[in-house]
């Protein structure tokens, strides 16, 4: 099988940076299918995640491969979804035109629905992540990246999703062994080609949650223990094994994705790709419009409290134009203050002075504005209007 984009691909080690090696990716690839008979008629997509993209090189394999092989034949579009936390990596990424949305940032800094994907490639960092001094972990006592991407990601894979994880054989601790076993069906484990950190590779079919199966726990635990007693991952799958092919559904819906946090650049980014997908835009009116499009004036100046209840309302955003062609995009939110008063008294008696200070939670409000005016000396300048 020949890679076009493995071989584009830097694969130089940067920050604890190891992309998936080409072998691995083969035998991966090898395993994927899907059913086009059965899809072709159906209003879908073959949506796909990495939380760890890097370059996006192997979700610009998957999606070559999946549309090559089977998706083009029954018209169904793929959908790729990457988020990498590197900014070098992350706008490589972004500039590969057959990936739909690169997200520059951390996982945690993402809202996305669940159940929306139908692949999920999960090549986490490796490593631990602190240390459990109190020794009340029943593993060896740390966290590890694996096991905390693992847990942040598997909630995202739809029921029928196939989970494709490449961890060191290390990792594969009693507990997440057994959330791997209660969370997935058809499991299985293999060496992958490339052995400079003993990495296996695991497949799954989601399902809903169940009994831990102690076949499967047993056959992680093995793993862990001694690589050597696994098959190796190649690109010439056996047909006769039981679990060998893994069948990818169809994704139904609009995804649901916003990055929470956004840089300068980003921003600059995706306001110059509007029209694209991308993880801000394509939700513009949810953003900044409200959900009634009536418009009432106040029959008199607005209090402080009175606008802070129209802001918490969202009734204070969107595009406002002025009749000499001004035109803002307004957005309006509250934050919680404090408002302190400081009392004296004093005592004429014994002549002692009392302070005290009484501090109230306040909410206030504030308004600030993009100027969008065309052809203006100030576009793109925000304005605080309170």
């Amino acid at each position: 099988m020949a890679l076009m984009f493995q071989r584009l691909a830097r694969n130089f080690a940067k920050n604890g940076y190891f992309p998936t090696d080409e072998k691995t990716t083969e035998g991966i690839l090898s395993r994927l299918v899907f059913d086009v008979k059965k899809n072709e008629r159906k209003q879908g997509v073959v949506r796909m995640l990495d939380p760890c993209c890097g370059e996006g090189v192997a979700l610009a394999e998957c999606s070559e491969y999946l549309d090559t092989n089977f998706t083009s034949r029954a018209n169904i579009k793929i959908e790729t979804v990457g988020i990498e936390i590197d900014e070098e990596r992350a706008y490589h990424a972004k500039s590969m035109s057959n990936l739909d949305r690169i997200v520059h940032g951390n996982l945690s800094d993402c809202y996305i629905a669940q159940r929306q994907f139908g692949l999920l490639f999960l090549n986490p960092p490796y490593g631990d992540i602190l240390a459990d001094k109190a020794n009340l972990s029943k593993d060896s006592g740390k966290e590890r990246y694996e096991t905390m991407f693992y847990e942040n990601t598997n909630k995202l894979l739809q029921f029928g999703g196939v989970l494709v994880f490449i961890v060191p054989n290390t990792c594969l601790s009693e507990r997440l062994s057994k959330m791997i076993a209660s969370h997935f069906d058809q499991v299985s484990v293999y060496a992958s080609p490339e052995q400079r950190f003993k990495q296996v590779v695991i497949f799954g079919i989601r399902c809903k949650s169940k009994p831990a199966d102690k076949v499967v726990v047993s056959k992680l635990m093995n793993a862990s223990q001694d690589i050597t007693t696994l098959d190796t991952l190649t690109d010439q799958p056996n047909p006769d094994k039981e679990g060998c092919f893994y069948q990818l559904p169809l994704s139904f819906g609009a995804l649901k994705l916003n990055q929470i946090e956004i840089d300068t650049k980003q921003l600059s980014h995706e306001v110059a790709n509007i029209g694209r997908s991308s993880s801000l835009w394509n939700n513009f009116k949810t953003h900044f419009n409200s959900v009634n499009k009536n418009t009432y004036r106040p029959l008199h100046q607005m209090s402080d409290w009175h606008l802070s209840l129209a802001l918490a309302a969202g009734q204070v955003s969107g595009v406002v134009e002025s009749k000499d062609g001004r035109r803002l995009l307004v957005k309006g939110r509250t934050f919680k203050g404090k408002k302190e008063i400081t009392e004296t008294q004093v005592n004429e008696v014994s002549g002692n002075i009392s302070e005290t200070r009484i501090s109230t939670d306040v909410f206030v409000p504030s308004i600030k504005a993009i100027n969008f005016t065309k052809e203006s000396v100030n576009f793109g300048e925000i304005i605080t209007i309170k």
